[in-house]
């Protein structure tokens, strides 16, 4: 049953910046469940960034406004004491933040990848 909570906890979870805002701002602490689900959203976030894949995507072009600040994401991953998943968000943005890339190389979608159905 705790694996099912997880999945229609992550299912149902916005996973937006005024989300993790509003977690960030929240004094309330976590239940179990929710800190395991906002583990495996920031562990999603290092996966998708990791070696700066999206930066292939239109995404890319908001991490200006982050550049020299901590990352929410790692606040939010000490907030629930998670410090080395803290430490991963910072290195991987870190890595994507000094990474430049030429326009021509960006698909201009939102993610960094499709999938293409052979059912065609």
């Amino acid at each position: 049953m705790k694996i099912e909570g997880m999945i229609a906890g992550y299912s149902r979870l916005s996973w937006t910046h005024s989300v993790v805002t509003k977690l960030l701002g929240s004094g309330a602490s976590l239940k179990e469940l929710e800190r395991n689900i906002m583990a495996i959203r920031i562990a999603n976030d290092i996966d998708d960034h990791l070696d700066c894949g999206m930066l292939f995507s239109n995404k890319a072009e908001k991490r200006e406004a982050r550049k020299g600040e901590q990352h929410p994401l790692s606040r939010l991953a000490k907030k629930i004491e998670l410090s080395q998943l803290s430490e991963l968000v910072d290195e991987v943005y870190a890595d994507q933040y000094e990474t430049e890339l030429p326009d021509v190389l960006r698909s201009g979608k939102s993610v960094s990848f499709d999938i293409k159905s052979t059912n065609s």
